[in-house]
């Protein structure tokens, strides 16, 4: 071997400077990803059909066109679920990668939504290529390696995957930009370089926020240990001063929108504490660095001890190809011989640092297990490894082009880049293999879409089909095409759980429900066939008028006589909430649901911000305020909120605050020690009890409201919600938001036809019941086929977590509902007396 030289062009490369090679190099990644990924893909291939995540990325990028570039309004979407925010206003990822927003404002003016999207995948790519090309012609001075390095990093398998359905996972241009300036900063540290890598680890966070955060990890480690080390002096301080100083100002103003405006929206909280399993379901294993996903033996692995879904494992598939896995091979190598590769050494030594850290970082049961203390919303550790690809598309060209610089032999040169070049076109057809599209599908946009479309601006619509959250998502590209206010695309937990407090839910609809909804002002509704398969009743309802027959989908129209709910301000609800009343008698520390004191249900459009809180009468706080009341629908039947009791014995308001802080109103309670909860004296699972049904049979049973009584006869407070789960964060004080736990008290309606149960409806109690404590609410009937001599409506209190089949059977409406907890648990099959 020759003594370390610098990283000068070999004979057997491409040397020289010429304005040809430089524009070759500028083209290559656009040619190479259009040669390769694109040109599989005709005219009817699936690549022009977006799809599940592509949608929001649709969504995203055409809607900061419409706003002319102002990304942090993207969120702020009237149309998208109007009263409701949309479904996707609190995901921070929304003002995600100001870089293709940017490029986004021009070009999905220019562009229909499937080639915008395709062009920013090339934008991405495209600056992959450069940042990559430019580093590693920098460190080599050759065209050949650099090219080498622009076909790594534009063909591989984390691009071929990620552009189908991720924006905002490929972009590894922004991380190879910031460890040259992380390397800089380190040799030779001055306030300029500083500022650079202030300025580039700012353009990863906004690239991704995935990828800043892992960069901020990395680098911070890797900083703390040169300064443990005693490798910084007095110049090192200054530049991290000039970092900080740049990077603080600049990532402020491409990310506050996301750490702001997306928090200020309901539930936001919920939606950043992601499960404590997904970290470990979206992490690597090891072994997936070095097997490609299509490897007969990872299959044999995953079907035979696999312990996560298939599907799950590609979220940790960092599989960098053998140019990549080579390269740190002769690096570790050389470094173990003692021997110097180039010049470059110092970058190649904080390159291979970085992988070691980061695929440490994307292990299963690795550094996630502590930091998801810390910072729960992220859970997909396992794309920390995805960055390792990133580095090693400019390390291992620069480690093949440095061991071919140390040989004497020509041959032996020669048969390094030949061989390092032929690793390289190994992996580019590997990843070749991997483009499959497949051809385009039918189009499944329901066909009220393009039907909206074609509707006077003020039409608004709320459309109903058997669907779940997944297709409720993909509302958001419905949104860009009809340009019309729909119910659909609102967030799926707050419309299900207002429509729980009425009984129902999106996809069990009653007439209360869609009562509600038209009451919303959405007098255009559009139903599926199946829809109307299950929900039969709907077609009958004299209120609703038929308006257009499109195929599979119905569309009717309310009537003049269409019942609604009256609407009226949050703030004229609240009014007469401090009428001087007895307190209610509360036990310590355990959750209470109550109503609000209206004699009539209502709707309110525009809720304001509320918040709840414990004070004390002389008005000083006990407790952190929470946000409330943010239902659209309240009424002397309906719970208003849950929320948990202070631990202190004492006489206590629940006050109500605006958004700024000011007492509204309030509501008086005295929280005893003394007082037991039924979920506190028999857990989740209830006592025998003592109960008695009311019924109405016959034509009786269509006679409208059912008013009940019930009286709790026992010692016990009984709860509407025995427990609230903390993940629930800002959702647990809306009642309907999230199943009752077990042991939590609700009234259950039956519609019978003779003995056969043709309808169920549970509703949850307005407010819990101490001892001794009455109940009066009015139930709601609603029969969904003819009713005749053997119809009837039982309607009885039950607990969750116990069988409906041990219900009542003997009927007495001519007293109120009782209720006795007994201490003995029910046996299994035991039937529980019956109050005559």
């Amino acid at each position: 071997m020759r003594e370390i030289a610098p990283c000068e062009s070999q004979a057997v490369e491409v040397g020289g400077r010429s304005w040809p090679l430089l524009v070759g190099l500028a083209a290559l990644p656009i040619v190479v990803a259009l040669a390769v990924y694109y040109l599989p893909a005709g005219p009817e291939s699936a690549a022009w059909q977006l799809q599940g995540d592509q949608v929001f990325y649709e969504y995203q990028m055409s809607r900061v066109a419409e706003l002319g570039g102002r990304f942090w309004k993207i969120p702020d979407d009237p149309l998208l679920g109007w009263p409701y925010q949309s479904e996707i206003a609190k995901y921070p990822h929304l003002l995600e990668g100001f870089d293709l927003l940017l490029i986004a404002t021009i070009s999905a003016l220019v562009l229909d939504p499937a080639a915008n999207y395709h062009f920013l995948v090339l934008s991405a790519i495209a600056i992959n290529g450069w940042i990559a090309g430019g580093l590693t012609l920098r460190l080599t001075r050759s065209y050949l390696w650099a090219a080498a390095s622009i076909v790594l990093i534009t063909l591989n398998g984390q691009v071929a995957g990620r552009m189908r359905g991720h924006l905002h996972l490929f972009k590894f241009g922004w991380f190879l930009l910031a460890t040259w300036t992380f390397w800089r900063f380190l040799e030779a540290p001055s306030w300029r370089r500083g500022a650079a890598l202030g300025v580039a680890v700012a353009l990863v966070l906004q690239g991704s926020f995935y990828f800043g955060y892992f960069v901020a990890l990395t680098f911070g480690v890797w900083w703390l240990g040169c300064l443990v080390a005693g490798r910084f002096d007095r110049r090192h301080v200054a530049a991290t001063a000039a970092a900080l100083a740049a990077f603080v100002p600049l990532a402020a103003a491409l990310i506050y929108p996301a750490l702001t405006v997306t928090k200020s929206y309901l539930l936001a909280d919920v939606y950043a504490r992601r499960p404590l399993k997904d970290t470990w379901l979206f992490s690597s294993d090891l072994w997936q660095y070095f097997v490609p996903h299509t490897s007969s033996w990872a299959q044999q692995y995953i079907a035979a001890i696999g312990v996560k879904p298939p599907s799950l494992y590609s979220e940790g598939w960092n599989y960098p190809g053998l140019a990549v896995l080579a390269g740190v091979a002769i690096y570790a190598i050389a470094r173990l011989r003692g021997k110097r590769l180039c010049e470059a050494q110092g970058f190649l030594d904080l390159a291979m640092g970085q992988i070691a850290l980061l695929v440490g970082l994307s292990l299963v049961g690795g550094p996630s297990f502590f930091l998801y203390r810390f910072v729960p919303s992220i859970r997909a550790y396992g794309r920390a490894g995805e960055l390792v690809l990133g580095l090693g598309c400019v390390t291992s060209p620069l480690i093949f082009h440095s061991l071919a610089g140390l040989l004497r032999p020509r041959w032996l040169r020669a048969a390094v880049v030949a061989g390092g070049l032929a690793l390289v076109a190994n992996d580019a057809s590997y990843t070749h293999s991997l483009v499959v599209w497949g051809e385009r599908t039918a189009d499944k946009t329901p066909a009220w879409v393009d039907w909206l479309a074609k509707q006077p601006p003020q039409v608004r619509l709320a459309a109903f089909s058997p669907i779940d959250n997944d297709y409720w998502f993909g509302m958001a590209s419905y949104r860009m095409r009809h340009q019309h206010q729909t119910l659909n695309g609102c967030d799926w937990e707050l419309l299900n759980g207002d429509l729980k407090l009425l009984g129902a839910s999106y996809n069990e609809m009653n007439q209360e429900g869609l009562k509600f909804i038209a009451s919303l002002g959405y007098e255009t509704l559009a139903f599926h066939r199946d829809y109307l398969r299950t929900h039969p009743w709907i077609g009958t309802l004299p209120w609703l008028e038929r308006q257009a027959n499109l195929g599979d989908w119905q569309v009717f129209r309310t009537g003049a006589g269409a019942p609604r709910f009256p609407a009226d301000s949050l703030r004229r609800v609240l009014v007469g909430q401090d009428r001087e009343a007895p307190p209610a008698v509360v036990p310590s520390q355990a959750w209470i649901t109550g109503r609000l004191g209206l004699d009539r249900t209502v709707v309110v459009l525009r809720p304001r911000r509320i918040s709840l809180a414990w004070a004390k009468r002389d008005g000083k706080l006990v407790s952190d305020p929470c946000v409330a009341l943010y239902q659209h629908v309240f009424g002397p039947d309906i719970p208003a909120y849950t929320i948990e009791t202070p631990k202190e014995a004492g006489a206590y308001d629940l006050v109500f605050l605006d958004d700024r802080g000011h007492r509204v109103a309030s509501k008086p309670y005295v929280v005893s020690t003394a007082l037991q909860t039924s979920g506190q004296a028999f857990g989740a699972a209830p006592p025998d009890f003592s109960l008695n049904a009311v019924t109405l049979g016959g034509s009786d049973s269509g006679a409208g409201p059912l008013h009940v009584v019930l009286e709790n006869q026992s010692p016990y407070y009984i709860q509407s919600h025995v427990a609230r789960d903390k993940d629930l964060g800002s959702a647990r004080v809306q009642p309907g938001i999230a199943a009752s736990e077990q042991g939590s008290a609700f009234m259950l309606v039956e519609y019978r036809q003779g003995e056969v149960l043709k309808d169920q409806v549970r509703r949850m109690l307005p407010h819990d019941l101490p001892p001794g404590g009455r109940l009066e609410m009015d139930l709601p009937v609603y029969w969904n086929e003819a009713v005749d001599a053997s119809s009837k409506v039982v309607a009885f209190p039950y607990f969750h977590n116990v069988d409906p089949a041990l219900a009542p059977k003997t009927i007495r409406s001519d007293q109120a509902l009782n209720l006795s907890l007994e201490p003995q648990r029910l046996a299994v099959g035991a039937a529980p007396s019956v109050v005559k």
